[in-house]
């Protein structure tokens, strides 16, 4: 692969040439394998802890990414 800085590419073209899966596909990858990690955690375990029980939040942010997590996992 001859390409340069200047050179107009799409993302799509260099992952074909490369074979690479589509960063999305990754991250997706990486979510369902903690989120797998988290299901099968000790009850008892702190992470678990801090994952599963109720917490005082300040921010929305916060709120939805716990509300992404407990979600997945019922």
């Amino acid at each position: 692969m001859d390409i340069r800085w200047h050179d107009l590419v799409r993302n799509a073209d260099i992952r074909r040439n490369t074979n690479q899966p589509p960063l999305s596909a990754i991250i997706k990858s990486h979510h369902l394998t903690f989120i797998g990690h988290l299901a099968r955690m000790d009850e008892n375990a702190d992470a678990s802890q801090v994952v599963f029980e109720p917490q005082n939040l300040s921010s929305h942010a916060q709120l939805g990414q716990r509300t992404f997590v407990v979600t997945c996992l019922r």
